[in-house]
């Protein structure tokens, strides 16, 4: 795609935003794939202030944006078949707190902004920096919501940027809470209990025996109840001689 074309393909929605804006509008915006707005439209040529909405179905936007739909797989009573869902970062449009309007049965639990401690802490939000938020995107990224999954650490610098307001966000979409991007009581609550399940599903580690001067494979199988032809087994050892310094494992 040249710059040229950028510029045309821009020019429309250019104009159409200033025919608006001529008759009163002040809400204006653009709604586009991720991919589309970037490699389709020159978004330095766009109307200052405009809000953008971008599409992108995935668990990581990857850029700035106003409004983001991130799946059209959500669920709404009433409605048949599937619906689009976003988080709205602004709150221009409602007027409110810019939190996401997902459907749920029951009213999410709202966090409120006070410096009150919870299990694992206190109230962090964007801005924070520190040994604190450290530790929170590190018990995040132990339950696959990396601050930046490509990154070094996966983005673990104690630095609460949108990276990590953005990895915030989608646990909170994910575990029913309103996807403010603040860790709270009610965040940290949840935090606890996904880290505490996945500490029960990790399988535990295999049993290792580092050989010593005097070891045999027979009588490690004695003590730890098995057999040699299963430690030869398990070991891959195509003798019965081994070695001081040896790992072996033994289950």
């Amino acid at each position: 795609m040249s710059l040229l074309s950028q510029k045309l393909g821009t020019a429309v929605p250019i104009q159409w935003q200033y025919t608006l804006a001529k008759n009163g509008q002040s809400k204006l915006g653009v709604y586009s794939g991720k991919s589309f707005l970037e490699s389709r439209l020159n978004e330095s040529d766009l109307r200052p202030g405009l809000l953008k909405w971008i599409a992108r179905h995935n668990s990581t936007l990857g850029r700035s944006a106003d409004f983001w739909q991130h799946t059209s797989g959500a669920n709404v009573p009433g409605i048949s078949g599937n619906v689009d869902e976003n988080i709205s970062y602004t709150d221009t449009i409602t007027g409110g707190s810019g939190k996401v309007s997902k459907p749920a049965e029951s009213k999410p639990a709202k966090e409120k902004p006070v410096a009150k401690k919870s299990s694992s802490g206190s109230l962090l939000k964007r801005g924070s920096r520190g040994s604190a938020v450290l530790a929170l995107q590190k018990r995040f990224s132990s339950v696959y919501f990396y601050p930046d999954k490509g990154a070094n650490n996966h983005g673990c610098d104690g630095i609460y940027g949108s990276k990590t307001e953005d990895a915030v966000r989608r646990f909170q979409l994910t575990h029913g809470l309103t996807a403010d991007g603040i860790y709270g009581p009610q965040t940290a609550k949840a935090l606890d209990k996904a880290v505490a399940t996945q500490k029960k599903s990790k399988p535990k580690k295999s049993p290792t025996h580092k050989v010593v001067k005097g070891d045999t494979l027979w009588d490690l199988a004695i003590k730890n109840k098995t057999t040699v032809a299963e430690l030869k087994k398990l070991n891959k050892l195509k003798s019965d001689i081994i070695y001081p310094g040896q790992i072996l494992k033994l289950k």
